[in-house]
This record gives C-alpha cells, structure tokens and sequence, in this order.
C-alpha cells in the first residue's frame, strides 16, 4: 500500500491494527476506537475526513476542549497511521525556525570538565511514562523552582534572605522567582547502579535514561522561541553546576550580588544563583537548563500548563539513545519498545532503545 491508498474504515480493522501494532499500557483497543468515533463526533467530521490531514486536525484539537487529553491524540495519530502505512515518522521534522551557531553559543556556558563544546554528550533519566510525553507528544517539560527539592537550590530566589537591608528587594525578587523554571541533565562517563537507584526515587524498572548532546538540547529550546532582537539579552542558559561548601554560599549573599540578581547584566546577572549546589550532590555532576518564562522571547501560548513549562521538540531529532532500568519488567520493557517504534517510526525504534545489562548474569565460557 502506498501514501496514497487508504483503508477503508472499519471498527474491527481499526481494532485489529492496534492490537497488532501497539502494546497500550493503560487503554485497550476498544478505547482508542471509541476516542476516535468521540472526536469525530465532537467535530463533525466523518472518520475518514480526520484521517486525510494529520497536521490540521492537531490544530482543531488544539482550539477544542479536547486539548491536553493525551488519549484524544493518541487515538488521531493511531487512526492516521492505520489510514497511511507509509507516512513519514510523526516527530520526524521539528517544525521550528532555523537557529544559528550564533544563537546556541549564546546560551551555552562553556568550562574546561565538563561542556567543552556543544556536541558534549549529556544524559536524562525519567519515568516512563515522562518519557512516552516526549516520544509520542512531542515535548519536554521544565519545572518550576517551586518543586527543586532541595531547599539550598535558588533559595535566594524562593524568600529565603531576611533582612530589613533587601526588603526593598523582596517584592521584585518575588516576581522573578515566578518565572523560573530547569531541567536536570547530568554527563555521566559510565553507568552505574548508584545512579538507577539515587533517580528511581524508590521505585525500580519504572525508568529510562535518555542520551542527547548540548547542541540538540538548546536547538530544541530555541526553535519554539522567538528570534533575539539586536543587543537583547537572552533569557535561558544550559551551564554545568558548581559545588560550593555552605559557607561559599553565605559569602556570595551580598547586597551587591543580590542588585546585580536584580538590576544586572541580563541572564548573567539573573540566573546566577541556579547554577550552584551544595558539595553532597556533587556525585551527580548535572548539568542544568534554566529558563526565564515570562520574557518575550519565549512563546508560552502552547508550551505552558500550569508548574511546568513545556516546549515542543523533535524526538527523533533529540534522542540518540534510550537504556532501559536494568531491573525493568520483561513485559513494561516489551511495551516501551514496542511505543517506541510506533511513535518514530519502526526502522528509529528498533535502533534507538535497548535494555541495561547491568544485571545480567555472566556468561561462562
């Protein structure tokens, strides 16, 4: 069958497509068959006609009540892809403006261990289903200060200085706390099973750890975000964590640096303090994302929900490795692969993911 052939619609092939096609860890065929009679319905468009124009159809959903229901959308790229075996992966094109050398560098702090350069490897853990978010709908998500657990990160942003010589300060402080937002990354030279169980939080072969490099994380950010004016300051930097003893941090906390946190040079001046941590989680050698959401150059229409910001990327673009927990169920290990595939493509799919051996058990010869 080629891109121009289509199925013709029937619910029993429609079901037999999915049970063929796709492993769903929370909704069975039946679902997916009736989310798509729902929307057809909802918009007033025969099957048929929603499976013509994949693109179009998002954006009809977008403007609906249907938005932000993953299932909805799940059961439309499904639907398009019984209708068009041949069709090229869903997340094979980011959609973005083409961004300069330029523009990467300018949101890239360089040091001599760990971002040498922006093709520098560097390395993502995440639950599955956080993951299934990025390879299936196509975003990332960034956090709020608000939910950094650790109480030392950014406290000067989140009220944690009294005093009556900043509390003229605490107001403007206050607003720019409101529109802080990271992402963990780490670079790591070799796996570990310190690291599984310091990410898993507790609960083991729920997790994947995702492989990119600094360029195609910062390209990925700034496609979605409008272009710099000339002599504007950009208002995101990817930069490794510096580790600092408590005393170091009570030595920075002055007067002088917290004008700078407010009046200063730009992204330098405002970001500062979210790129230090306490020397106990040096182990973790991260490497953070921070974002200033509400300046103009970031466009929050569809990226923002709430405590995370979300940005749109390219999946097939992003990720170049995905390991699974070595202590992941055979059974969750065959859905993530069998997702995987049918979310890039099966040719991307079968080459992208494989399984930890770290417990494996050796092989005498």
């Amino acid at each position: 069958m080629n891109s121009t052939e289509h199925r013709k619609y029937d619910r029993k092939g429609f079901h037999d497509f999915l049970t063929t096609h796709m492993l769903l860890r929370h909704d069975s065929a039946n679902s997916y068959v009736c989310y798509v009679n729902n929307v057809s319905s909802l918009l007033g468009k025969p099957i048929e006609q929603l499976a013509s124009d994949e693109t179009s159809l998002e954006r009809e959903i977008e403007q609906t009540i249907l938005y932000g229901k993953r299932n909805w959308k799940y059961g439309i790229v499904a639907l398009y892809r019984y209708y068009h075996d041949n069709q090229s992966p869903k997340n094979s094109v980011g959609g973005g403006r083409v961004v300069s050398e330029e523009e990467l560098r300018s949101i890239v702090h360089y040091d001599d261990e760990y971002i040498k350069g922006l093709d520098t490897p560097i390395f993502r853990y995440m639950p599955v289903e956080r993951y299934y978010n990025l390879i299936e709908d196509g975003y990332i998500s960034l956090t709020h200060i608000s939910h950094w657990e650790d109480p030392y990160e950014g406290f000067v942003y989140r009220g944690g200085m009294n005093g009556a010589d900043i509390e003229d300060m605490q107001d403007r402080i206050y607003n720019l706390y409101k529109t802080v937002y990271g992402q963990s990354w780490m670079i790591e030279h070799e796996e570990s099973d310190v690291l599984w169980r310091a990410m898993a939080d507790g609960k083991r072969g729920d997790l994947v750890r995702i492989r990119t490099t600094v360029r195609k994380l910062a390209e990925g950010l700034l496609q979605k975000a409008r272009p710099l004016a000339s002599g504007s300051k950009r208002s995101m930097r990817i930069a490794r964590i510096e580790y600092k003893d408590e005393t170091e941090f009570e030595k920075m906390l002055t007067t002088e640096n917290l004008d700078g946190l407010l009046n200063g040079d730009g992204t330098e001046g405002q970001l500062k303090f979210l790129f230090f941590k306490r020397k106990a989680f040096e182990a973790e050698h991260e490497v953070r994302v921070v974002v200033l959401a509400d300046r103009d150059q970031i466009d929050r229409s569809k990226c923002n929900r709430g405590d995370l910001l979300k940005f749109e990327v390219s999946p097939v673009v992003l990720v170049e490795e995905v390991l699974a927990d070595p202590c992941m169920d055979r059974r969750v290990y065959e859905q993530l692969v069998c997702r995987t595939k049918f979310a890039l493509s099966d040719e991307v799919g079968v080459n992208l993911i494989r399984k930890s051996k770290l417990f494996d058990w050796p092989v005498v010869r």
